[in-house]
């Protein structure tokens, strides 16, 4: 499984050379839908910098797959970055954490696997 920031968006090159690849499955694609999937916003445009590809094997597994929207829309201001942030604007919770919303992806982890 190849799984986290890849950083570029879903239809630009690297993303699609795998995705194309028929050995792998886009999970994000399958899942959730391009058309609705974001992990990211810049400038009020939000996209899908983050990524959950599989083999074929893998994506058998995979129970689902969602992104946790903990990050992407919270204010600047919230910002975990206190570089240009005032410090008492943090919090000790997950809400803006990072500047990507994570992706979780269940797995059947009792399911019957063969290892080659």
């Amino acid at each position: 499984m190849l799984l986290g920031d890849f950083n570029a968006y879903a239809k630009e090159d690297p993303v699609q050379t795998i995705a194309e690849d028929p050995d792998y499955v886009d999970l994000i694609d399958s899942f959730i839908g391009q058309e609705d999937a974001f992990s990211f916003i810049f400038d009020g445009q939000q996209g899908s910098l983050d990524q959950a590809l599989a083999s074929d094997d893998i994506a058998g597994l995979v129970t689902g797959v969602t992104e946790w929207h903990i990050n992407a829309q919270e204010p600047d201001l919230l910002n975990y970055n206190s570089r240009f942030n005032d410090a008492g604007f943090l919090s000790e919770d997950v809400v803006a954490s990072s500047d990507h919303d994570p992706l979780i992806v269940g797995l059947d982890t009792q399911a019957d696997f063969l290892v080659a």
